[in-house]
């Protein structure tokens, strides 16, 4: 069979970066979310409690006996909070490197 190569990928090095960009991003995203869910549990655990007009002794939704529980629904809860870091990040970084590549 005649040219029965296959189509050779070419990816530039403005996609590595972008590609190295967004990852970057995501994994601070996660790091984010880890760190503010067990910051969280830590406060209620040391200074939410002593705090009684808080009422953090009554358990009901969102305020969790289960501390695995409790820290993961925070985690989702920052997730989506912190989700438009992305996009807005994304922008910031195309205009970044448009004025790179123009000088």
């Amino acid at each position: 069979m005649i040219g029965g190569c296959g189509v050779v990928a070419v990816t530039g090095s403005y996609d590595h970066f972008l590609n190295f960009q967004i990852t970057f991003i995501i994994l601070l995203q996660l790091a984010m979310c880890i760190f503010c869910a067990v910051a969280s549990f830590i406060w209620r655990k040391y200074a939410g409690y002593p705090r009684y007009q808080l009422a953090m002794n009554s358990y009901v939704e969102g305020n969790y006996q289960n501390g695995l529980a409790y820290t993961l629904i925070l985690f989702i809860t920052y997730w989506i909070l912190y989700s438009y870091l992305v996009p807005i990040s994304l922008f910031v970084t195309l205009e970044i490197v448009k004025f790179w590549q123009v000088q």
